[in-house]
């Protein structure tokens, strides 16, 4: 072997070195992120759901389970028929266990259900694209409201145009108190047009914008650019959607409640049973 040639394989001999050590230390430092991911971030507990609730029949009387805002409710990214809002009204064959039998169909054997959620739709979308395809439906028929609505507002358009209403990262909190004030406003519009749309009665359930940073404001280890208020932003959009509802006439059970999207299915089941109560108390099950 000549003396070049050793040269050349003692080169790549060191270059493939190079790569293996440069591949294992970014090895470990996934490693050491998802450790802290894991060890640093609370492991979410489903709510236990009370299978003695979904026994018996609750009513015969005509239900619409209606889905209204953004991509949770639409079931973005889950597949078919294993979204939260299919899951509400039907279970998929391979349900979980502790799951299986715990459905709207099951105890409210009239319902009919109309998702006109949509992805990617903000609050102000909502209101103008969706509420306009409301219809009214029969007195003798009661309302099963579930929306997402809102996070788009905040996430919108991850950094890449200045905030501003309806696309807020990068905000600071000084800068949203108006913006706050209309959201709560678009909400109050949903709840008055779904309102109007059950004569007969309804029960809205209104999910909370879930952070996946749980409080850090840590997005730029998604690959989003920094956003140091965000967490404190969301807290203050949460606050809105979580502040206390409307009640009734009856003055006993609020029309409209918050429930956090995440977990979703389970959380929204274990709640479910302040329908059968309402659709009691009204009379007219």
């Amino acid at each position: 072997m000549t003396e070049t040639s050793s040269e050349s394989v003692s080169s790549r001999q060191v270059s493939r070195m190079r790569i293996l050590l440069f591949a294992g230390a970014l090895t470990i430092c996934f490693t050491l992120r998802w450790r802290h991911c894991v060890d640093a971030r609370p492991i979410l507990r489903c709510p236990s759901v009370a299978r003695d609730s979904f026994a018996n029949k609750w009513s015969d009387r005509q239900i619409v389970l209606l889905g209204l805002g953004d991509s949770i409710t639409q079931g973005l990214g889950s597949t078919a028929g294993k979204s939260y809002f299919k899951r509400l009204a039907k279970n998929p064959p391979d349900e979980f266990p502790d799951m299986d039998g715990i459905n709207l169909k099951k105890v409210l054997p009239n319902i009919e259900t109309l998702n006109l959620s949509i992805a990617g739709m903000t609050s102000i979308e909502c209101v103008d694209h969706q509420l306009p395809r409301l219809k009214q439906w029969p007195k003798e028929a009661f309302g099963v409201v579930v929306i997402t609505v809102g996070g788009n507002d905040v996430v919108h358009n991850y950094g890449r145009t200045p905030p501003r209403e309806g696309a807020m990262y990068g905000a600071k909190l000084k800068d949203i108190d108006v913006w706050k004030k209309n959201f709560n406003n678009r909400l109050e519009t949903i709840h008055q047009a779904v309102d109007e749309s059950f004569p007969g009665g309804f029960h809205m359930f209104v999910g909370d914008i879930y952070d996946p940073t749980d409080g850090d404001s840590d997005v730029q280890f998604a690959g989003l650019p920094a956003w140091s208020e965000g967490s404190s932003v969301l807290t203050e959009w949460n606050g809105v959607l979580r502040e206390t509802p409307q009640r009734d006439l009856d003055g006993q059970y609020p029309r409209r409640v918050s429930w956090p999207r995440n977990p979703l299915c389970p959380v929204l089941a274990s709640r479910l049973s302040i329908i059968r109560r309402r659709i009691l108390v009204l009379g007219q099950s």
